[in-house]
């Protein structure tokens, strides 16, 4: 049997609710993690915060304290504040306790994809190819498409 130590869905199989909205709720996570770079589960933070949800949740309410959790290699300006914020948010609902409160996932999809119809990544200038950066990525993404190549490859 394959235990999935960060990822509350293996309890959902053990009670025989694998949903998707479990589905949901694991993204969810994977955006919290985006935003912060912390561990799905650290034993590090208090019992009642071990998991990320409870403690992201938390940490949202302060303004200050989310500045300080947000992954210090993001940069954050006026231009990517929203985003970050609308991604946060997003993270909070997919990760909802009540799976009537969650989004469905084709939601969550067309949310980051609006995200990305206004994200405009500033210039990178970055040829080595191990390095290349999420932004260097979403740019050359945005080319191709306009481009109209449709193989959904990019070449890094």
């Amino acid at each position: 049997m394959l235990l999935l130590s960060n990822s509350l869905n293996f309890v959902s199989a053990l009670i025989g609710r694998v949903t998707t909205k479990a589905d949901v709720y694991s993204f969810g996570v994977i955006l919290m993690e985006l935003v912060t770079s912390k561990e799905a589960l650290d034993k590090k933070r208090s019992d009642a915060e071990h998991h990320i949800p409870s403690w992201f949740k938390r940490v949202c309410i302060d303004k200050n304290s989310f500045r300080e959790a947000i992954d210090e290699t993001i940069e954050v300006n006026e231009e990517n504040r929203n985003i970050i914020d609308d991604v946060s948010r997003l993270a909070i609902h997919c990760c909802a306790k009540e799976l009537t409160q969650r989004p469905e996932m084709r939601y969550v999809v067309s949310t980051l994809t609006s995200l990305c119809d206004t994200w405009k990544p500033s210039e990178i200038v970055d040829n080595d190819r191990e390095d290349t950066s999420v932004l260097e990525l979403v740019k050359r993404w945005k080319e191709q498409e306009m481009e109209g190549s449709s193989s959904g490859i990019i070449v890094v």
